[in-house]
């Protein structure tokens, strides 16, 4: 397995990953601050291609930390372990919803702003408006904070009874991240504003990988050490996201603190400022976020809507008791979501990377490059997304049995999650590209289709799918959600639909194969291991890691005629990251007393 591994690695031009990590160590350069990065100008595809590459190696590796952490975390709860995961469940949704509501799509409408003003060299408004939107978030992030704490008894209203106390302690020890989270996505937004997407991937990394050590940490010491209850374990847990925002928060203070001078400099450079108040500042703002807090919430109401009404229907559209309903909106809701999350990240990045490009081409009228940026978006959403969620299909049972404990069902909420990322990073693209060109309208009336839709089929798919039911009306939705808004952007900007469908038909004829040449590769492995050594976890899960990361690079191999940079160097980047993934968690096994 290490020979195959340290194959692909060299194969890749990881192979000498001492040598870069030494140069960086002992041979860093001269700092190059924001002001020198904005005069060095660059054309759409090198922007779009490095801001995709830094979100997405940011948002790969906090997911996948994200996820990792469930391994540890659930052997140290022990037999509480599913209880814990309903508690922690629970809050984070309230917890997210909230967070949602409290930055009011404001880091994004920044993001957007800026962008229009660094088109037109306008950057003095654009430092006005951040410091005027940095103490109307802070306010902001009290009030909600606040509210968050007093209506804890309200939101816990939906656990069971002898549930409520544990989850209004859970809900209430979130809501110090719910101060710090405002102010701290501010700064990530008026760095993406000037492309600078490395600034907001480092801060997501710090953010996380403090946040787990901690959440490890108090978690191990309660459970393991003074043996004390999994309710108190979860609290400290989910404490843990005011632990690692502060700590990103004041990286990103760092950094914009050096870059002060260069960015003041560049201010005497540019454009006058426009003449504009506080409060004219703040219902500028407010006019571009508002829009963006409904859609951008759309997965947190999606799934609200599933923790709301599926243990509610269980009875009357279901054979399953309340217990097992219980069980079974864990699995897809908790399980199956936190382990997606790792691909639906990768649409984020991409759409994120693309929102200011967008902002920035269509307020100066550039409407050639406005699809060009377009179709380059979705051609780099077909290369990534499309192999990554088939790959993840193909190998879920390995993949699930590593983070949580075996089990058929939990297995197949993830294949059938996998699918519904698709449709859902779909919809999300089209709605960053919509508020992009302040297509406000079209992308509301989108989110109040997915709801309606929803809410329609989901009694109807759980009747005939049970489980799995809300994951198939949740993909209906979206589908359908989607294509309204790709008629709306086709008819605005006459993007080139015939190339982003030729990419979609290509990677998914690739992908069909890889899927084929996986599961007779995982088939083979497995009937050698099982001859040799045993029916042995551990070395299937192996199995399924080289069986998925050997035959994915034939997903970027394809060459179509007259290929994007941008597209051809985003999929040699997603050629490195997803088999390195999946051969690391391959080996995950050995590092736990799972079995």
């Amino acid at each position: 397995m290490l020979a195959i591994y340290f194959k692909i690695m060299y194969s890749y031009g990881w192979y000498n990953l001492r040598k870069r990590i030494y140069q960086y160590m002992f041979k860093r350069k001269p700092y190059v601050g924001l002001s020198d990065k904005i005069r060095n100008q660059k054309n759409s595809q090198q922007i779009l291609l490095e801001s995709s590459s830094w979100l997405t190696i940011g948002n790969i590796v906090s997911r996948l930390l994200g996820a990792l952490y469930i391994i540890p975390w659930g052997i140290w709860m022990g037999a509480d372990r599913d209880n814990a995961n309903y508690l922690y469940f629970i809050a984070y949704n309230i917890y997210a919803l909230v967070l949602q509501i409290s930055t009011a799509g404001i880091p994004v409408a920044i993001s957007k702003i800026v962008a229009d003003n660094h088109a037109r060299r306008d950057y003095k408004t654009s430092w006005r408006l951040f410091k005027g939107t940095m103490l109307f978030m802070t306010f902001l992030g009290f009030v909600f904070a606040a509210g968050m704490y007093f209506a804890a008894p309200l939101f816990a209203k939906g656990a069971t009874p002898e549930e409520v106390a544990d989850s209004i302690m859970v809900i209430r020890s979130l809501t110090p991240a719910v101060l710090i989270i405002p102010p701290l996505s501010l700064m990530r937004g008026y760095y993406q504003g000037y492309n600078e997407m490395a600034a907001s991937a480092k801060s997501q990394l710090w953010e996380q990988v403090v946040r787990i050590l901690y959440m490890l940490g108090l978690t191990y010491f309660v459970m393991r050490v003074i043996h004390g209850g999994f309710v108190i374990a979860v609290a400290h847990s989910t404490f843990a996201a005011f632990v690692g925002a502060v700590i990103a928060f004041l990286y990103l203070a760092y950094k914009m603190l050096r870059d002060h001078k260069g960015m003041m400099e560049l201010m005497e450079e540019g454009r006058p400022e426009r003449p504009l108040s506080f409060w004219k500042i703040i219902l500028e703002v407010m006019r571009e976020a508002l829009p963006f807090v409904l859609v951008t919430s759309s997965i947190q109401i999606i799934s609200l809507i599933d923790q709301e009404t599926f243990q509610r229907f269980v009875p009357i559209f279901t054979t399953y008791s309340f217990e097992e309903g219980k069980e079974l909106i864990t699995l897809f809701g908790f399980n199956a979501n936190k382990i997606i999350m790792i691909v639906i990240s990768l649409a984020m990045s991409i759409s994120t990377a693309a929102l200011p490009l967008l902002a920035a081409h269509y307020s100066v009228n550039d409407r050639e490059e406005v699809k060009r940026v377009i179709a380059n978006n979705l051609g780099l959403f077909a290369y990534i997304m499309i192999p990554a969620s088939v790959g993840m299909a193909i190998v879920s049972e390995p993949i699930y049995n590593v983070f949580y404990s075996p089990d058929p069902t939990g297995t197949y909420l993830l294949v059938v999650s996998c699918v519904m990322c698709v449709f859902l990073g779909l919809f999300v693209t089209f709605t960053y590209i919509l508020q992009s060109m302040e297509q406000h309208i079209i992308a509301i009336k989108a989110l109040g289709f997915t709801v309606i839709i929803k809410l329609l089929w989901q009694p109807m798919m759980m009747y005939f799918l049970g489980g799995a039911g809300p994951l198939i009306a949740s993909s209906i939705a979206f589908f359908v959600a989607t294509l309204y808004m790709c008629r709306h952007v086709l008819r605005l900007t006459r993007f080139d639909l015939n190339y982003v469908l030729k990419k979609f038909g290509q990677v998914l004829l690739a992908s069909f194969a890889m899927a084929v040449t996986s599961a007779i590769t995982l088939f083979a492995i497995k009937q050698i291991i099982a001859a040799v050594i045993g029916e042995n976890p551990k070395e299937i899960i192996i199995a399924a890691g080289i069986a998925t990361a050997v035959p994915y690079p034939a997903i970027p191999s394809i060459n179509p005629p007259n290929p994007q940079a941008s597209i051809k160097a985003c999929a040699r980047l997603s050629d490195v990251i997803f088999p390195n993934i999946v051969l690391m968690i391959s080996i995950l096994p050995f590092f736990t007393d799972k079995s």
